[in-house]
């Protein structure tokens, strides 16, 4: 071997150790298995971004509050069917109440109703109009039904135009009612026998008058 093949010998010798240290890990470092492999998605892998991630669904509106403390602003439409005295006359009346209720506790309501009633009369040029203002409570018996009471005011108005005749008059009475219903949800149904008044009669007595009042309602909104 000569001097150049020597020299070529000896310094391969002394580098072969140096590039195996360049390449082994440093003592007391992990190797990562993972290195070199590509992350997942932030999302978990399902190739959707979060920041734009579809918003869950709207909940649905809640239903009208009630039980104790709750209030409800609704409205009724009614008829009326009348019978006996109330009934000469008068066929059938048509009105609308608006209605208020408080709950005292989780079975018992206050309510206030308010309306008109127009009245199908069978003399010609006879306009019959009442205009209640009821006070009372419904009792919830379970199942949705309730039943119900009523007392309050009610300001008949009485006009008459025909045969070139003409006049009104008007008075206010005691007015009471009761009866039960069904409450589903916003709607409420009720059904009872209803006084409008006690008149003076022909004899300056005083005639009951009474009928059946029938309403269907419905809960506008909840306070």
């Amino acid at each position: 071997m000569n001097l150049f093949a020597k020299t070529v010998f000896a310094v391969a010798t002394l580098a072969l150790p140096a590039v195996a240290l360049a390449d082994d890990p440093p003592a007391g470092s992990a190797v990562d298995p993972n290195a070199g492999m590509p992350m997942p998605p932030p999302d978990g892998g399902d190739g959707q971004n979060p920041a734009v991630a579809p918003m869950p669904p709207n909940e649905p509106a809640p239903a009208t509050k009630s039980g104790k403390g709750a209030s409800t602003i609704g409205g009724d439409l009614a008829f009326v069917l009348p019978l006996g005295d109330y009934a000469d006359g008068t066929n059938f009346a048509l009105g609308a109440f608006g209605r208020f209720e408080f709950g005292v506790s989780n079975e018992l309501d206050v309510t206030v109703r308010v309306g008109y009633l127009w009245h199908k009369t069978d003399t010609d040029g006879l306009s019959l109009g009442m205009i209640p203002i009821l006070v009372g409570g419904s009792f919830k018996i379970g199942g949705g039904g309730f039943v119900y009471g009523e007392a309050g005011f009610n300001n008949v108005r009485v006009s008459f135009d025909s045969g070139g005749l003409s006049g009104s008059d008007s008075e206010t009475y005691l007015s009471l009612g009761a009866g039960g219903g069904y409450a589903a949800g916003k709607v409420k149904a009720r059904v009872g026998l209803w006084m409008p008044g006690r008149p003076k009669d022909s004899n300056d007595g005083h005639t009951t008058l009474y009928g059946v009042l029938a309403s269907v309602g419905f809960d506008f909104a909840s306070l």
